[in-house]
């Protein structure tokens, strides 16, 4: 019963929870019938009835501690949920630096998680552990509104070794990648943002040298380079095909404007782009637009911009990015597109 609640319920509530995985403890089971969908496979109720299963949901948190509004939130999923399909959502924030982290050790020390997302995290280790189970049973059962709405989505990014393992979140087709600064500091220096333009990272440079000479030593443009798992990723266009760069990547020609047809999985570290990469980091940290200490500082972006003395990221620059960003930080920020939207595995 439990796996046809969560199964409607990725259905019902995929727009709102832009999930990629679901969650479980245990062994991974083939069976769309399984129990085994929880990181504690137990049978817990809502406080509101027998008949209703409350869903404990992972939910990737950028500002710190629990997101204003949250409450408001899990309360309109819930009034959809509840009387439609008898589950109630509980939304647990985790700091998205530390999701990976903590949503394993959520799931290996039998606490209660029934949906997570993968990011950063990667579906092979996810499947290998035994944390998730396959989808493919529940999809072709109960996921006809998910096929209809954005089946192309979940046949690119859900599933690993032929398996369905993930819904998508499918609100955009593509993720696109470049940097988010605030807008005020931009302003101050005349650089205007065409949210149009694909940029280059000479101009990004020219726009850096530009701020950094008016705002001094003591401002730096790039906050959080330690808990960004791979920058490289970030910055050029590439897929680590649901793994992670250790086995193997693809990278795409980022200057073909109908992208590269090359399916060569290639050594990241051993391509000219990342030499390129290695020697932008290191100019850029002798000029000071990376703080001294970048390598130790584990505080999150928004913390960093929040606190005056950093202009930015580099992010992905899809829809809301300027929003999420502008929330969490307390200033107006804008998103320097630099890589074209892409699709990549999960």
């Amino acid at each position: 019963m439990k796996t046809r609640f969560l199964a409607i319920l990725m259905a019902s509530a995929l727009g709102v929870t832009s999930l990629a995985a679901c969650g479980g403890g245990g062994t991974a089971d083939t069976s769309g019938g399984s129990d085994n969908t929880s990181g504690n496979a137990s049978n817990d109720t809502s406080a509101g009835s027998e008949d209703t299963y409350n869903v404990v949901m992972s939910w990737p948190n950028l500002t710190g501690g629990v997101p204003e509004g949250l409450a408001d939130v899990e309360a309109a999923i819930n009034a959809i949920t509840e009387p439609e399909i008898g589950v109630t959502v509980t939304l647990e924030p985790i700091d998205f630096a530390n999701l990976a982290s903590e949503q394993s050790l959520m799931i290996s020390s039998g606490e209660k998680l029934d949906l997570i997302v993968s990011v950063g995290t990667g579906v092979s280790s996810l499947v290998n552990s035994g944390s998730i189970i396959p989808l493919d049973d529940l999809y072709d059962q109960y996921g006809g509104d998910i096929k209809n709405a954005c089946g192309i989505a979940v046949e690119g990014g859900g599933y690993y070794d032929n398996t369905l393992y993930g819904i998508p979140n499918a609100y955009i087709q593509g993720e696109s990648y470049g940097f988010v600064g605030r807008k005020d500091i931009f302003d101050k220096y005349g650089i205007t943002i065409d949210p149009d333009k694909m940029y280059t990272y000479e101009e990004l440079e020219e726009m850096f040298a530009t701020i950094k000479e008016g705002e001094g030593s003591s401002f730096y443009m790039l906050a959080n380079i330690t808990n960004t798992t791979d920058l490289f990723t970030i910055m050029y266009p590439v897929d680590t095909l649901g793994a992670t760069t250790s086995s193997g990547v693809l990278l795409f020609d980022q200057n073909d404007p109908d992208w590269s047809d090359d399916t060569t999985i290639v050594n990241e570290f051993a391509t000219e782009e990342y030499a390129e990469y290695a020697d932008m980091m290191y100019r850029w940290a002798q000029a000071g637009y990376i703080a001294p200490d970048a390598a130790s500082n584990t505080d999150t972006t928004e913390t960093l911009v929040m606190g005056g003395n950093y202009l930015g990221q580099m992010n992905w620059t899809t829809p809301g990015v300027e929003e999420s960003f502008s929330t969490g930080t307390g200033y107006e920020m804008v998103a320097v597109h630099i890589v074209p939207p892409r699709i990549i595995s999960l």
